[in-house]
């Protein structure tokens, strides 16, 4: 799970891709790697990891608040 997240949720180019591209995908994502970690699912995530990707989830939901889109809750 470590390498999905340094490679999908934080590698910048991916992230810019993401950001306009499909952000909707960018907020999946950081949702369901959060939700592996909550759910025992990822063995032993960094606590930095899990606050970047909680950061991450939090900035796709207002960028796509900014577009006028509802997101999920998580």
């Amino acid at each position: 799970m470590s390498k999905v997240a340094s490679e999908y949720a934080f590698e910048p180019v991916m992230q810019e891709f993401l950001q306009e591209a499909n952000p909707w995908a960018q907020n999946a994502i950081a949702e369901r790697l959060l939700e592996a970690a909550e759910r025992g699912m990822w063995s032993a995530p960094k606590a930095e990891t899990l606050e970047s990707l909680r950061d991450l989830y939090l900035n796709s939901e207002t960028m796509l608040e900014a577009r006028g889109e509802t997101p999920r809750s998580i």
